[in-house]
Order: C-alpha cells, then sequence, then structure tokens
C-alpha cells in the first residue's frame, strides 16, 4: 500500500525502488503521513511529481511536524525570498528543514519578526555588536646576538 501511494504521486517503479533503498525508513511511516506531506507539498506550488521528487530527495520531511516546523519556517521563507524564486528556492534544498532552530532564526531575520507578531509583541531589534581587535603580543625582545 505504501508503496502504492509513491506510485500515485508519479514515481516511476524505479525511482520508488530507487527511493525505498536510499531511505527504507519510508516504509515505516503511515500512508497518512506520505500522503500530507505531498498534499501541502502541492499546496504550496510543486506538482504532484515534483511534490514525490522532493520526498525522496528530502526524507527529513517525512520526520520533521508540518505544524511546529516545516510550516513555520515556509510561512518565514516567504517573507525572505522573492515570491518567484521562491519554489525553485525550496525545490532545490531541504538546509531549510534540516538546521537546528537557532542556526534557522540567526539566518531569517523575519523569523524573529514573525515571533513577535504570533505572540503580539514587538520582536526586539538586533543589536550589531561591534567587534574590537584583541590587543597584539609586544614584540619579542631582541635576542642577545643582535
Amino acid at each position: 500500500e505504501k508503496l502504492e501511494v509513491l506510485r500515485m504521486t508519479g514515481l516511476s517503479n524505479a525511482e520508488v525502488k530507487h527511493f525505498v533503498n536510499r531511505y527504507p525508513r519510508v516504509l515505516q511511516y503511515s500512508t497518512t503521513t506520505v500522503q500530507s506531506r505531498v498534499e501541502w507539498l502541492k499546496s504550496i506550488g510543486l506538482s504532484v511529481r515534483d511534490a514525490a521528487l522532493y520526498l525522496a530527495r528530502y526524507p527529513v520531511i517525512l520526520t520533521t511536524s508540518l505544524d511546529s516546523k516545516v510550516i513555520p519556517r515556509f510561512e518565514v521563507l516567504q517573507h525572505d525570498a522573492p515570491a518567484d524564486r521562491l519554489l525553485e528556492r525550496i525545490k532545490t534544498s531541504g538546509t531549510w528543514l534540516v538546521m537546528t532552530d537557532h542556526i534557522f532564526k540567526e539566518k531569517h531575520e523575519s523569523w524573529a519578526k514573525l515571533e513577535g507578531k504570533l505572540e503580539g509583541t514587538q520582536s526586539p531589534k538586533r543589536v550589531k555588536r561591534e567587534v574590537t581587535p584583541s590587543p597584539q603580543p609586544p614584540p619579542p625582545p631582541p635576542s642577545p646576538d643582535q
């Protein structure tokens, strides 16, 4: 049944076989999980085939919560990326799913703005810290030979 769900997405038998060989854990996920990821990817504008290929390339989306991680991060990417490039950016990279929350927040400034909006508070402005160079050690004393 799970293989059939993958085939229904437009993947060829060879692609399904490659996907399962590369990521055998896909067989542990419910058909609902696989279908919900495909449906969400379609809802953001990917074709069924592109959604299936995304699952095959970035299976981490199967283990990542749609509600608490995927959708909120996608909303941040929508604010940060030009609309005409967003889908290409999504299709060609899965790093937005695997980076830690801390790194994602640092990388995407609008995350803080979005959090402030959601919590009804204003996000603190980023304070740019000036880096002061470390003092240089004094030069070594001249050797007695000089």
